[in-house]
């Protein structure tokens, strides 16, 4: 390499990082093959905000709901949940933030053995995709 200024031997041994993201911010890593993430849009006022769960039939609702739940993970834990072999999960952020971790243990799929990040406020996981879901941080307490 040739430097307009002198250097020492560390800058010809530096290795250049690799693309993480895109000029857009959207991150290059791959996904795991049928893991679908969405964002959907926040209605933001003075009063709070808004979003839809559920908006009916669509590509990320594509299976019949079954039920519907809500769950919780205190500051600083982790969470798994079991592996579902017949249907789909789908999972949407309320409140927070949430690393979900995903690991693909379908044998016949292009990612079997991956283990990935989900990093929207809605992630959808296949048949044995097996999610696990961790708090990062603990919430200020709010005042009333």
């Amino acid at each position: 390499m040739d430097f307009p200024f002198a250097v020492d031997e560390t800058v010809a041994q530096a290795v250049r990082d690799e693309q993480t993201v895109t000029a857009a911010g959207v991150s290059v890593a791959g996904k795991i093959d049928g893991v679908l993430t969405f964002a959907p849009v926040n209605h933001v006022d003075h009063r709070g905000r808004v979003f839809e769960i559920y908006p009916g039939t669509s590509e990320f609702w594509h299976q019949p709901v079954v039920y519907c739940y809500s769950f919780t993970i205190r500051p600083y834990q982790t969470k798994g949940w079991g592996l579902h072999l017949e249907k789909d999960d789908r999972y949407t952020l309320i409140r927070g933030e949430m690393l979900t971790v995903l690991y693909d243990a379908r044998l016949d799929s292009p990612t079997h053995g991956i283990a990935a990040e989900g990093g929207a406020q809605r992630a959808g996981s296949p048949p044995d995709v097996d999610p696990d879901g961790r708090v990062a941080h603990e919430r200020q307490p709010q005042r009333r």
